[in-house]
């Protein structure tokens, strides 16, 4: 899964909307750029995009998983669950 999972990142990283352009513009300021888990340390009310696998930890809770780690993840405020394995969350971090 973990493969699969470098397959995807790479394909989305090659995407107009993450990867700069080899042109400097201003579109730089709309760029989208995907953190990791490990990013997310020490800096809670920040909003992330992240992407990974959902996985249950040991207590039987929903995380989101990637290279770097994992974040234990609230549904109190979801709307729609989907059913796929990887997801992109964009989210903020409280920490």
């Amino acid at each position: 899964m973990r493969d699969r999972l470098d397959i995807i990142r790479q394909c989305i990283l090659r995407n107009e909307h993450f990867a700069p352009s080899t042109i400097p513009s201003r579109d730089r300021e709309k760029l989208v750029t995907l953190k990791s888990t490990k990013q997310l340390l020490g800096r809670p009310g920040h909003k992330f995009l992240l992407l990974g696998m959902l996985t249950h930890n040991k207590e039987g809770r929903m995380c989101l998983e990637d290279a770097d780690g994992s974040v234990v993840l609230d549904y109190s405020t979801l709307v729609s669950l989907s059913t796929c394995m990887e997801t992109a969350a964009d989210s903020e971090f409280v920490g």
